[in-house]
C-alpha cells in the first residue's frame, strides 16, 4: 500500500523515515485507475496539509518546504487509525516502521514556493490562512528519486 508522510527537511537526514501520521488512498473494488490516481492525489494533499501543520510547530532550521515521502508499505504493517467515510476513500494510518528503502519518491516544494509556505504559517486567522493555502497550491511538489534523499537534505 502507497502511504504518503507529512516530513521537514530534518527528517531527510534521519536513519529512518520519519513516524509521523501519514494517509493513504483506500480504493474500493470497483475503482478504475484514473479513479485510483485521483485518490493517490488526495492522499498526498492530506500529507502536505499536515506537513504544513509540521512546520508551523518546527524550529526555524527547517526549509520552508512542504515535504511528502512516498512509500510503499506492506498492507499488515498499515494500521487504519481513523477510516474514512466511503466518500473519500483517504484514511490516515498511524505510524509505521519504514526504511528508506521503502521509499519509492520524495515530493517537495521548490525554493519559489518558499514565500508562499511563509505566508501560510504567518497566517492570523482562517480566512487568511485559506488565502495563503491556495496561494500555496499553485505550486506543484516537485518529484525526487530515493536516492537524492542526500542531496535533498543538504539542501
Amino acid at each position: 500500500m502507497r502511504v504518503y508522510i507529512p516530513a521537514l527537511s530534518s527528517d531527510l537526514a534521519d536513519d529512518r523515515p520519519p513516524l509521523a501520521g501519514s494517509f493513504a488512498a483506500i480504493p474500493t473494488g470497483g475503482m478504475g485507475a484514473e479513479e485510483i490516481e485521483l485518490l493517490e492525489d488526495e492522499a498526498q494533499t492530506e500529507a502536505a496539509l499536515a506537513c504544513l501543520m509540521r512546520l508551523r510547530d518546527a524550529g526555524p532550521d527547517e526549509a520552508l518546504r512542504r515535504i511528502v515521502i512516498a512509500a510503499d508499505a506492506q498492507d499488515a504493517l498499515v494500521a487504519i487509525i481513523d477510516p474514512a467515510d466511503e466518500t473519500s476513500r483517504i484514511a490516515e494510518v498511524a505510524p509505521g516502521q519504514l526504511n528508506w528503502s521503502d521509499v519509492v519518491a520524495i515530493l517537495i516544494d521548490g525554493v519559489d514556493a518558499e514565500d508562499a509556505v511563509r505566508d501560510v504559517l504567518a497566517a492570523e486567522d482562517q480566512e487568511s490562512a485559506d488565502a495563503a493555502v491556495e496561494r500555496l497550491w499553485g505550486h506543484g511538489l516537485e518529484w525526487f528519486d530515493i536516492s537524492e534523499r542526500t542531496r535533498l537534505a543538504g539542501s
